[in-house]
């Protein structure tokens, strides 16, 4: 299983670390360098590490010959963005390239989310 994990906050004065810590919490054995952050609104996509992430995904995927498990951590759906549409456009990206993403708090009553 190759996993990626990612955690935004929306300005430079909010603290990551809770997010990093549920990331961790879920896979424990995730490298630093495979989590990314970005201290930017979620209200736009264009994200400098979250599209460094895809990017880097996308290769991933793209030369996994083996068929290893790719998946990103997020700890709640809305450290993916603001957008309704954005964030089903992300799923989309993500199904569409075969990458499962995990979504560690969800109101479940209100989405759902078949990735894997």
């Amino acid at each position: 299983m190759i996993t990626y994990g990612y955690a935004r906050v929306s300005t430079t004065e909010q603290n990551l670390d809770r997010q990093i810590t549920a990331i961790k919490g879920f896979k424990s054995d995730i490298s630093e360098k495979n989590i990314f952050t970005d201290k930017l609104t979620g209200k736009i996509f264009e994200r400098p590490q979250y599209n460094a992430m895809k990017i880097i995904l996308e290769h991933i995927a793209d030369a996994n010959e083996t068929e290893d498990i790719i998946e990103v951590v997020f700890e709640e759906l809305d450290r993916l963005g603001r957008n309704v549409e954005g964030i089903k456009a992300e799923l989309q990206w993500f199904k569409n390239h075969g990458i499962c993403v995990r979504i560690l708090e969800i109101p479940t009553t209100l989405i759902e989310v078949n990735q894997c």
